[in-house]
């Protein structure tokens, strides 16, 4: 193997969605890169050729990783929403943060989360088909999609698993379509989940499950009509593809870590979404469902969020001023 100048490190499968297309770009650019999800082929390559990488870029905050084998590291993150990691301290320890907007380097720097050389507003390649694409709701059923995250005191399946069983919520949403994309790690961290949403699918003609919880949510947020969550960044992705946003408020969450109130999910929350509260009400999602039906009376400000979160970078290109970006510290 050729040693690569440019690294784009896929920590998880489900980082994929922020670094393949740059490296598509990068390819079409005739730069010589390497996209890796395997630590020790990096290492390898460090040891074997004992030089550093000119451009390592992760979509995450483990700089510490790779810092000893890269002479400049950037990162586009994998989440819009905080969830104290998008924001961490962390991120210091890098060289450039590609951000969503001129928000997000506003909000990197008032919370004092600066790296070594800059942050550079390019939009946010994970949203990038979804801002270019129109909406579309044509369907004679309406289309569901939830999309649960993985950190329990925050996500909604329990309250789904509590309302099924005394109420029998998903008999009460019999004229949808329901799609279940469970974030790429809820499967192994919480197995009894995985297997309420399986059962459901067994259940109901009418509800379906992404099998691969690591495959990539866009299409399932462009086949939906209504996106039902809790604070996963798949609810920011829904912003980005105009669709309207249902917003489960754990009453635990002040038990997570992940629990970051005035992170974009949090503190805009009541701008782009329709929030239900009590898990004790088995009627909260059905109800938020029958007033988007009835009028969808969060589409102005939905979109002043959108604009807010992604910004000038609603061109679906995102991913090449990144490559650009990269190319740049090349020369």
């Amino acid at each position: 193997m050729v040693f690569p100048d440019v690294v784009l490190f896929a920590k998880y499968n489900f980082h994929k969605s922020c670094l393949a297309p740059i490296h598509r770009e990068l390819q079409e650019q005739g730069i010589n890169v390497l996209y890796s999800s395997k630590r020790h082929e990096v290492y390898d390559l460090y040891n074997e050729y004992k030089k550093k990488f000119k451009v390592f870029v992760i979509a995450d905050e483990w700089f510490n990783l790779f810092r000893d084998c890269s002479k400049i590291m950037c990162t586009t993150n994998h989440s819009m929403a905080s969830k104290n990691t998008t924001f961490s301290p962390k991120h210091k320890e890098g060289d450039f943060i590609y951000a969503s907007s001129s928000w997000q380097k506003i909000e990197f720097i008032r919370r004092g989360v600066i790296p070594i050389k800059d942050i550079i507003p390019t939009g946010y390649p994970a949203a990038d088909i979804l801002l270019s694409s129109k909406p579309s709701y044509s369907h004679p059923r309406k289309n569901l999609l939830f999309a649960p995250t993985y950190n329990r005191y925050l996500n909604l399946v329990d309250y789904l698993i509590k309302a099924e069983k005394e109420n029998s919520l998903f008999e009460e949403l019999e004229n949808y379509n329901i799609r279940f994309k469970l974030h790429p790690v809820l499967p192994k961290k919480y197995p009894y989940q995985n297997e309420f949403c399986l059962n459901l699918m067994d259940k109901y003609s009418y509800v379906n499950m992404i099998i691969d919880s690591h495959a990539d949510i866009t299409d399932s947020i462009l086949w939906s009509d209504i996106v039902i969550g809790d604070c996963s960044g798949a609810m920011l992705l829904a912003l980005a593809a105009d669709r309207p946003v249902i917003a489960y408020n754990n009453p635990e969450r002040v038990r997570s870590s992940y629990y970051d109130k005035d992170g974009p999910e949090w503190d805009f929350r009541s701008y782009f979404a329709y929030e239900f509260n009590d898990a004790s009400d088995p009627h909260g999602l059905p109800d938020a469902i029958n007033d988007i039906n009835v009028k969808d009376y969060k589409k102005d400000t939905r979109k002043q969020i959108k604009d807010l979160l992604y910004g000038d970078f609603q061109d679906g290109k995102s991913y090449k001023r990144i490559a650009e970006h990269i190319i740049s510290l090349l020369r």
